[in-house]
Parts: C-alpha cells; structure tokens; sequence
C-alpha cells in the first residue's frame, strides 16, 4: 500500500490551519454522548474498550473505564530529557538508554516511526517525566489527558506533552495514559508500511474490512477490521483507525485524500490525545449513513465522513444549518448539498436506428391503385449506461432508449 502524495501541497497553509482548528473542536459533545467510544460489541452494556497490544516484554491487556494519569510521587513537574525522543541507536537515548528502532519488531511486532527512547526499569519511580511508568521492565513515557485542553485559535500540539511528536499519541494503556507510537501514513516508515491497527512500521499490515465498514465482533471476540472495531452507537459499530488529534494532517489518517483525525475517544481530550479517524469522500454514499454523511470543511479535492445528519420531512427543504433535506435509502436526511447523493456516471443512452426507406408505388394501371410503400426498417439498439463514478461506488447510468 503506497502513501498518497497530498503533503502539504494539497493545502495552503490557512487551509491546513482550518483544518487543524475544525478538527479540534469537532463535534466533541456529539461524539461522546452517541457512545463514539470503544472496541464494537454485541452487547450495550460494554464499557469503553482499550486498543488491545503488545511489546516484547509487555502482556496483553485490553483496559476499561477512562483515562487514568499515574504520578511518580514528586510535586513539581518533570519533563522527560530522553524517554519518548526519536533515536536511531541507543546512544541517542542517554545513561542506560535503549532505542526501539522503527526498523525493529520489539513494539506490537513492529517499530514505532522515527524510534523512541525507553530505559529499563524496576519501578515507575525508575522512569522520567510526569505520569511515566515502568510496564513490562521497560520506560514508557506518562502524558496527561485534556492537558493543554483545546482552545479556539490554539490548536498545536504542546512540545512537552509526548515530546511534541506527531507520530506519538497520548493512549489508555494497561490502567495509565502513556504515550505511544502513531503513525498514520507509509511515509513514516521509509521502506516499510504502517500497520493500520498498531500504528507501528512494520514489513506486512494486518488485513482485514476496510476503515469505514460496518463490523461485528467474532464470537471469540476476534476483530475482522484491518484497524479496529469501534463502537458507534450501543447496536452499531464500525471499522476505524486510530490517530492523535490535531497532528500533521498530511499524515494522520492515510493523508487528507483519504482521510482525517476528527473525533476524539475521551469526553475531556486535548491536542495530542487519541482520536478516531474518518474517511475522505466525494459523495454521501462514500460514508456510512445514515450515521455519517459527506461534509465540505475546505478541503480542496473531497469532503469527509462526519457524524450525525440531522433527520427532516421536507425533501428540497433548506434545514437549520444551511444543508438540504434529501431522500436517501437510509431515510430523509440533512445533507450537505455541495457533494451528490451518489458519486455514480450519467451514462448517456445510444442513439436509435434510422427507418427503413418507404418501398416504390406500383405502375399505375388504368384507374389502378399506387402499389403499397415499403416498410419501415428497425430501430437501433439502445446505447449502453454509463459507468459508476470512480471510488463513488454509485449505480451506472439508464441505458438510451430505442430509436423509433
């Protein structure tokens, strides 16, 4: 699977900045309270699940419930100097330091983008920085959720929260909030790729259904995502990958032409804490409705799938918002009218056969009667339908009519 080419070519610099402050604001109390959290699960009453993962010292857990921040005990502040910082050896990681390269397979089977610095350990007390703990006898570096919290017209990640790294994130894991590799695009990973459920660089992705399929959990609760199964509303869930909110987003998410770091997966997030991504579209029927539907956020070449098209009874009618009451077969929806319903081709009928020449009048014999015309020839077939639009996934085009 090849990166996409969007870099930052594809937006002007304010665009990206709208981007960035759009994301960061993005229906947060929406996502939330629909139950936008956790692993998919047949059954309601499930909490939140934890992404499930493992290092090769660390056992397997999958966590519940919200963040949790773990102290180190000290009062004051600590800012780690090396663990969590890209490194190529371990000399780069100080005293004792070991590097996870991202050409390594110690980190969920893979290598984190750009390395990051651990040590070993006997005890949280061992590791450096605020909330840091010691998992497995290795370093992991703490990060405190909502911390700096989201502000209009501040939207960077905080160079000391998770050393400032877009390809880290801030993540529940095994009961603290760690941060832990993120990447988003092949790019990140020189000649490897980046696994879509780990987010780690790795040399063959898991495969499974594509982001934005709906899922359901096996009976031996095993995913069939290629990311993972997330929860949407208590009966519905959906495959997605994860991210960390308001990063590059040239990077998150496969790049912008294919998707975005939109929606975060705790009520109190802030930049740099774990988010969900949504796909890129240029048609409703790209999205997952009537769940999610296509929206313009300015974006030069598509829009992307967002949560929650509000229901209406007035088809054509302008809804509260400025979208259109639309039918579609998932119910009377709001749309954005910027993008069509369908991204199929209008394939254009062929044009009908000519008629036969009418057949010469008889000799006329005395008071006889004109001899009969001939009759009309057949009409041409019908042109063949359009195909559908390219990565629309809409109907081709009716079929021309007959000529006559």
């Amino acid at each position: 699977m090849q990166a996409p080419d969007c870099g930052q070519r594809l937006l002007a610099p304010e665009t990206g900045m709208k981007i960035q402050r759009i994301s960061a604001i993005l229906l947060t109390a929406v996502a939330t309270s629909a139950g936008f959290i956790g692993c998919g699960s047949d059954d309601p009453d499930d909490g939140a699940g934890g992404t499930a993962s493992s290092t090769g010292t660390t056992t397997s857990s999958t966590t519940s419930g919200g963040p949790v921040s773990v102290s180190t005990g000290n009062d004051s502040v600590e800012t780690a100097q090396y663990l969590g910082t890209r490194c190529e050896a371990d000399a780069d990681c100080g005293p004792e330091g070991l590097c996870f390269l991202e050409s390594g397979t110690e980190f969920f089977g893979g290598g984190p983008s750009g390395g990051y610095c651990t040590k070993p350990c006997g005890g949280d007390d061992d590791c450096e920085g605020e909330g840091s703990v010691c998992l497995g006898e290795l370093c992991l570096l703490g990060c405190i959720p909502a911390e700096p919290p989201f502000e209009e017209g501040n939207a960077d990640i905080d160079p000391d929260k998770c050393q400032g790294r877009d390809e880290l994130r801030c993540e529940d894991f095994q009961g603290a909030t760690v941060c832990m590799p993120s990447c988003g695009t092949d790019a990140q990973c020189g000649d490897r790729v980046c696994d879509p459920r780990s987010n780690v660089c790795i040399d063959e992705p898991t495969t499974g259904l594509p982001q934005g399929s709906q899922c359901e959990l096996g009976a031996d609760n095993s995913d069939p995502c290629a990311a993972w199964c997330v929860g949407i509303t208590p009966q519905v869930s959906m495959c997605a990958e994860l991210c960390g909110l308001n990063g590059d987003p040239s990077l998150d998410c496969g790049g912008l032409e294919k998707g975005l770091c939109a929606y975060p997966l705790w009520e109190d997030a802030g930049p740099g804490d774990i988010g969900l991504c949504v796909d890129a579209c240029t048609s409703h029927s790209d999205c997952f409705l009537p769940y999610f539907s296509c929206e313009d956020i300015g974006a030069p070449t598509n829009g992307y799938c967002l949560f929650g098209p509000a229901e209406c009874e007035d088809v054509g009618a302008e809804c509260d918002d400025g979208t259109v009451c639309t039918e579609t077969p998932s119910g009377v929806l709001c749309l954005d009218p910027t993008y069509p319903l369908d991204g199929g081709g209008d394939g254009g009928g062929g044009a009908g056969g000519a008629g036969g020449a009418g057949g010469a009048g008889g000799a006329g014999g005395a008071g006889g009667a004109g001899g009969a015309g001939g009759a009309g020839g057949a009409g041409g077939a019908g042109g063949a339908g359009g195909a559908g639009g390219a990565g629309g996934g809409g109907a081709g085009g009716a079929g021309g009519a007959g000529g006559a």
